[in-house]
């Protein structure tokens, strides 16, 4: 995962291989397929393993890696794998059936849920160390001002509080 997130980062500079030379010698084609299809990728992604085998003269096995991949979609397409992938804040793949989709939707929407809340508490966390800031460099004088502030940071705490009690209803998927 870590590798996969340094090769989309430095795509756009140097174009990083979706494989290693070892892996196309290999050619474990249903394997390489499983795991694209595990992590939702379409069919056209095996055009990315030809490119990244090229240079090692290698083609890869496109019925064994389709095989592979149709068995991997099975365990993406499934309502507790989507839950996951809303929750982290990534789109689902448009690689599943419309009965798969419909079972999918609901868990997607509820990891979304649960990731929307996850983003305003890391923003009442960002106003909450503003206003923390700001008290710090008070001047003793400016006493109407502290006391707004420490009003609005014990609103931002109420509302952080009401965020994570909100939170709990989206932290999981029956």
């Amino acid at each position: 995962m870590r590798l996969m997130l340094i090769c989309a980062m430095l795509l756009g500079l140097a174009g990083c291989a979706t494989l290693t030379e070892d892996e196309c010698r290999v050619g474990d084609w249903y394997g390489i397929g499983f795991d694209d299809g595990r992590d939702g990728r379409k069919a056209g992604f095996l055009t990315e393993h030809r490119k990244a085998c090229a240079e090692a003269g290698i083609s890869p096995v496109q019925t064994e890696w389709e095989a592979g991949r149709q068995e991997g979609l099975k365990r993406y397409c499934r309502p507790a794998r989507a839950y996951r992938i809303g929750r982290a804040g990534r789109k689902l793949s448009a690689v599943c059936t419309d009965d798969q989709w419909r079972q999918m939707k609901p868990a997607y929407q509820h990891g979304r849920s649960y990731y929307r809340i996850e983003q305003d508490l890391d923003e009442l966390d960002r106003e909450k160390d503003l206003i923390r800031h700001q008290l710090a460099g008070l001047l003793p004088e400016e006493k109407r001002l502290r006391v707004r502030l420490q009003s609005d940071l014990r609103y931002l705490r109420l509302r952080e509080q009401q965020l994570e009690l909100r939170q709990i209803r989206y932290s999981s998927w029956p």
